[in-house]
């Protein structure tokens, strides 16, 4: 099961994991929630993220401060900048983050992901932390994203999904590499073998789109199960030029050529590791 909600007032910023007290919410003693906490201004959760896991174990992002009374190990000195950013033609953007588990460790789980953006590199970056413990520690941060360090191209709106049958870890995101302009973005998925180590990237769509200042990206999901990984997300529609350069021509807002023109679609990308391997993003 997946949720959200959004509140964007950002005062501080610091990313921390915290181990919630059980009894402090009138849990089962062997309830166990594992929480992703960015300190945000007056308390409101952002990126929520919830799934069920193994007996009773939970797994829960999200942005928000001083809720329960909790144990914490902190994830600060991976997150060196903040995660709400602007992204150009984009009308909003953030780099929320996701946490995923490799469900083949037994009663409590095996390793966890945790995937977030921020422009610690000068533009946008996807990275990526693992903790084989629990979540009382945790690697240092890993760029998904395979460009150049500080190309000027940005990286965002990321999703994560770890494969149960196999325990690959899954991360898409949009790409902006191919655009020297940084305007124009394909859909990139990153995929790790070895545990959030190394991140191998492959172009899930060849056709770069701008965006256009429209709303996309708070929709991006995906899912992974037996090599086959499914991913869902918007695009704004590449629009043909005029058959008269120059012509200016008004379109009534409640028409449907103005939804064609303004409005975003929804694409739904399949890719099978186990059949096929696809051919990698450049």
């Amino acid at each position: 099961m997946l949720s959200s909600l959004n509140r964007y007032k950002l005062d501080l910023w610091g990313l921390v994991v915290s181990r919630l007290n059980p009894h402090s919410l009138s849990l089962r003693p062997d309830d166990l929630l594992i929480i992703l906490k960015m300190t945000l201004s007056i308390g409101f959760r952002d990126s929520v993220s919830l799934l069920p896991a193994i007996q009773a174990t939970r797994l829960l992002t999200f942005a928000s401060v001083g809720l329960f009374p909790t144990e914490h190990s902190s994830l600060s000195g991976h997150t060196t900048a903040p995660i709400m950013f602007r992204v150009d033609a984009v009308s909003r953007a953030n780099g929320f983050p996701q946490i995923a588990m490799d469900p083949r460790g037994g009663r409590k789980g095996g390793r966890l992901y945790v995937t977030w953006s921020d422009y610690r590199n000068g533009d946008v970056d996807v990275f990526c932390s693992t903790s084989a413990d629990h979540g009382r520690t945790w690697t240092p941060a890993t760029r998904v994203n395979t460009d150049p360090v500080h190309d000027g191209a940005d990286q965002f709106f990321q999703w994560l999904a770890v494969d149960p049958s196999d325990g690959s870890a899954d991360v898409v995101f949009y790409d902006r590499r191919g655009d020297p302009r940084n305007r124009k973005q394909i859909v990139v998925l990153a995929r790790s073998t070895d545990g959030g180590r190394t991140f191998q990237n492959y172009g899930w769509t060849d056709t770069p789109f701008d965006a256009q200042g429209v709303f996309i990206g708070d929709y991006t999901g995906l899912a992974a199960l037996d090599g086959r990984v499914y991913g869902v997300w918007t695009e704004k529609p590449v629009r043909k030029e005029s058959q008269t350069p120059g012509a200016l021509r008004i379109v009534p807002r409640n028409s449907a050529e103005y939804w064609k023109l303004r409005g975003t679609v929804i694409r739904i990308g399949i890719a099978d590791f186990q059949s096929a391997t696809p051919a990698a993003a450049k």
